[in-house]
């Protein structure tokens, strides 16, 4: 919240005001800006429960997390981007100084989703919209009026984050997170949500640490 006050239009006269109205006006003011201030701090400050570091946090933040003792942030960049690749994703942003990293894809309904060979099955098919019923089989529609709504398009996008290891350790911590997103046949986005399947980070992580290996080789 922006609180602009114009000094040059206060013109109260404090020398002939008396002690009791000066008193007075003080007190108003005063809770005038603690009104303000209030709504500034209600409005900009967080619940807490929002930065509560919950159990289910720690585990996800273990499986989306592993310690590689590389100390060259482009090289391992560099291992990263072929992983990725390896597994068609296009790269959209990429800055191997800061250590960041994002790709995705994006798949027609009919065709299947998979990470390292995982499927990820998480479809929702809305077949209906303003009150017209549609039968859906995959991207086709069977039965109902031009107006139904369902998945067309799923997009899967991959972040990848390298962060210094603490503490005098040496080489980098690397955080990925895998997101899906439904697009239906009218364009808008519908469902976002987190891929929390253990494995396919494992995967991610096994194959990461083979084509740092294959690297150092060559």
């Amino acid at each position: 919240m922006e609180i602009r006050f114009k000094i040059s239009e206060v013109k109260t006269d404090y020398v002939n005001m008396d002690k009791k109205n000066l008193i007075s006006y003080c007190l108003d003011s005063l809770v005038v800006i603690l009104i303000f201030l209030s709504a500034c701090s209600t409005s900009d400050t967080p619940p807490q429960n929002s930065m509560r570091l919950t159990s289910d946090r720690v585990a996800r933040f273990s499986m989306q997390s592993r310690d590689f003792d590389i100390t060259d942030r482009s090289e391992l960049m560099r291992a990263v981007m072929n992983v990725v690749q390896d597994q068609h994703y296009v790269i959209r942003e990429v800055n191997a100084g800061v250590g960041t990293l994002y790709a995705d894809q994006t798949y027609d309904i009919g065709q299947p989703l998979s990470f390292f060979g995982i499927p990820i099955t998480h479809f929702h098919q809305k077949p209906w919209a303003g009150g017209n019923l549609a039968i859906q089989l995959g991207p086709f529609e069977l039965a109902g009026g031009q107006n139904s709504l369902y998945v067309a398009k799923k997009n899967s996008s991959v972040s990848v984050v390298l962060l210094p290891l603490e503490n005098n350790k040496k080489g980098f911590q690397i955080h990925v997170s895998i997101e899906m997103r439904d697009f239906y046949n009218d364009g808008h986005v519908g469902e976002i949500w987190l891929v929390r399947d253990p494995k396919i980070y494992q995967n991610f992580f096994d194959a990461l640490s083979k084509a740092i290996y294959l690297q150092a080789q060559s």
